[in-house]
């Protein structure tokens, strides 16, 4: 079977349905039936989800302007990079891990220089 190795697209479930509005056959008629009623599921079990778990979701819809959207888009952006940037990255562990190489072969070298030579006669 053939695998594919590069990274795959996925569109938005926005591209998908706008894609599915143009088309003008019979399929693409099936297609935005099939879209709606899915979303119309969906969007069901998402507010019996909210209802049950007493969560509100999109609430303060409109209160919010742009300007603080995005400020508080970008300090939350900036915490995260602030976390990734603590955790010990792969190049950090390959130096530990050569370095402690280094010391166990200077070790080793040390051992060797005090081992008496014996004299060739």
């Amino acid at each position: 079977m053939r695998q594919v190795q590069r990274p795959l697209r996925h569109d938005g479930l926005a591209a998908v349905l706008a894609v599915g509005d143009r088309v003008r056959f019979a399929r693409g008629a099936q297609f935005r039936q099939w879209a709606a009623a899915r979303l119309h599921d969906w969007t069901a079990k998402l507010d019996e989800f909210l209802r049950i778990s007493d969560r509100e979701g999109l609430t303060h819809t409109g209160t919010v302007s742009h300007a603080a959207a995005v400020s508080t888009a970008l300090k939350e952006i900036d915490r995260y990079r602030a976390v990734e940037e603590r955790k010990p990255q792969a190049v950090d562990a390959h130096f530990q891990e050569a370095n402690e190489k280094t010391k166990k072969l200077d070790g080793l070298k040390g051992k060797a220089r005090s081992i008496p030579r014996r004299d060739r006669t």
